[in-house]
C-alpha cells in the first residue's frame, strides 16, 4: 500500500509512465483474526465473576462499545453525573495521552445506569485518570486481560477475550436488537456506517428470523 501510494505519486509528477504495482499479484495470504463476540448473557456471567477494577472496566467497554484506548484514557471529569453521559475527549496508546483516533471519536456516551454506578463506587486515588496503577503510572490494557479478565473468561469456557471482543460485543448486540445505523455510529465514533457494520455478527435468532422471512416470500402456497 505504501508503495502504491509512492508510485502513484511518482505518475502524478510524471516521473514515472506507469506505476510498476498496477500489475502486482500479491500470493494469497491468511486474513487477520477477528476477535469473538460473547452473547449478552455470557458478558453478565463474565461481569459477575470479575473482581474491581476489572468489573467495572468490562462494564464500561460492553456497554458503551468504547476502544480500549478510550476506556485507558478516561478521567474523573469526563463523567458528567447530571447529564449521565461519558465525555471521550483523549485516548491512551502505548501509555501516553493523545487526541482521540479521529474527530468523530469525540462524542458524548450516555451511561447505563449500572455502569454509572460502578464507576461511582470505584474509589478515587488523588490522580486525575479513572485507571491507574498503584503508583499512579497508566496501566497495560494487555496485562489487564491477563491479570484479571482471561482466567475468569477460561473458568466460564469463554473463548480467548481482547479488549475489541467488548466493543464488537457490543456493536452486535446493538445491530440485533435493531438499534439505528446512526446511532450504532455515534456510539463506536466511526466516520463511516460501512465501518460500524463491520464489526456486527448476526446472532442466531436474527438468522432464523431471516430463514422465517424467506420462507414466507418464496414459498407462500408451499
Amino acid at each position: 500500500a505504501t508503495l502504491r501510494c509512492i508510485f502513484g505519486a511518482a505518475v502524478d509528477w510524471r516521473y514515472l509512465r506507469e506505476s510498476p504495482c498496477l500489475k502486482l499479484r500479491l500470493p494469497p495470504g491468511r486474513g487477520p483474526e477477528r476477535a469473538p463476540v460473547l452473547e449478552p448473557i455470557q458478558v453478565g456471567q463474565l461481569v459477575e465473576k470479575l473482581k474491581e477494577p476489572y468489573r467495572t472496566m468490562v462494564m464500561l467497554a460492553a456497554l458503551t462499545g468504547m476502544r480500549e484506548s478510550e476506556l485507558f484514557g478516561l478521567k474523573w471529569t469526563d463523567f458528567d453525573w447530571a447529564s449521565g453521559v461519558v465525555l471521550i475527549q483523549r485516548r491512551m496508546y502505548r501509555r501516553k495521552i493523545g487526541e482521540t483516533k479521529t474527530p468523530q471519536s469525540r462524542r458524548e456516551i450516555p451511561l447505563d445506569a449500572r455502569v454509572a454506578a460502578a464507576v461511582r463506587a470505584l474509589p478515587r486515588g488523588a490522580g486525575e485518570f479513572l485507571f491507574v496503577g498503584p503508583k499512579g503510572g497508566f496501566l497495560k490494557p494487555d496485562e489487564m486481560l491477563s491479570r484479571g479478565v482471561r482466567s475468569a473468561a477460561k473458568e466460564l469456557g469463554l473463548p480467548w477475550i481482547t479488549w475489541r471482543t467488548f466493543r464488537r460485543t457490543a456493536e452486535s448486540a446493538m445491530h440485533n436488537q435493531g438499534v439505528p445505523l446512526k446511532a450504532q455510529q455515534a456510539m463506536l465514533g466511526h466516520v463511516n456506517p460501512n465501518t460500524t457494520l463491520i464489526y456486527a455478527e448476526a446472532g442466531q435468532s436474527g438468522k432464523r428470523l431471516a430463514v422465517d422471512v424467506l420462507g414466507e416470500v418464496m414459498f407462500p402456497k408451499l
